[in-house]
């Protein structure tokens, strides 16, 4: 879907608004099966600008983001940014 490309692009650059707003219209726009990937990754945004920030609620904020992929045993919301993900599973 291009638009959840468009939210990875402005991960990229550190717009996380920008990537949170477009998961967001990407996920109204989603199948069923998509929409959860979408709010995992605004889930993921939320904890990286976090741990950018060093703010303190970053691991908090980090568990969640993985809870709900892993009950799902799906894993797949940042294949298309191979990097962020495998960034994100180091952090966790």
């Amino acid at each position: 879907m291009s638009v959840a490309l468009e939210g990875q692009a402005a991960l990229l650059v550190r717009d996380f608004a920008g990537a949170r707003t477009t998961f967001a219209r990407a996920a109204e726009l989603a199948a069923v099966l998509h929409k959860d990937e979408m709010y995992d990754m605004i889930r993921m945004v939320d904890a990286y600008e976090a741990l950018v920030l060093q703010r303190p609620d970053a691991r908090a904020l980090l568990a969640q983001a993985f809870a709900a992929p892993r009950a799902r045993q799906y894993y797949e919301s940042f294949e298309t940014n191979a990097a962020f993900g495998a960034t994100m599973c180091a952090l966790a």
